[in-house]
């Protein structure tokens, strides 16, 4: 199952880059994802609070400007599994598009598809509104 958000920004990818990597700076401006403790380099831990759980998934991807991503699991590989991810990309000068997903596996997924689809898409739309207005506030 998967959940799939877009936003459309008005800033360059280094800009919208820089506010999604400012870990840090989560708690002044995100609404869905409030804590991020780690470095955002492939293979290591993170630690991620949202409003009504924490958990420690494992960075997967960090493309530069372009994209980062990371795998976590519920107690072990099966169970419920995400793969969360966020594109930015160009669609002409000082305009992105900000793709926001999250791909979910594992036997809970079907007992958790109600909560995925209404309250974790809501997180996602709340996150990239916020994020819109972060990146756009500082740089235009």
């Amino acid at each position: 199952m998967k959940i799939e958000t877009r936003i459309t920004i008005q800033a360059t990818k280094k800009q919208i880059w820089d506010v999604l990597m400012d870990f840090q700076e989560y708690p002044n401006w995100n609404p869905f994802i409030s804590h991020i403790e780690g470095q955002a380099v492939i293979g290591m831990p993170l630690f991620i609070q949202l409003p009504t759980m924490s958990f420690k998934p494992i960075v997967f991807s960090n493309r530069k400007e372009r994209y980062f991503s990371w795998k976590g699991k519920l107690l072990c590989k099966g169970i419920f599994d995400g793969h969360h991810c966020f594109t930015i990309k160009q669609i002409n000068e000082g305009q992105c598009e900000f793709y926001h997903c999250e791909e979910f596996s594992g036997i809970l997924v079907p007992f958790l598809k109600k909560k995925l689809q209404t309250e974790t898409l809501a997180g996602f739309i709340a996150m990239n509104k916020a994020l819109k207005e972060q990146v756009e506030k500082v740089h235009l």
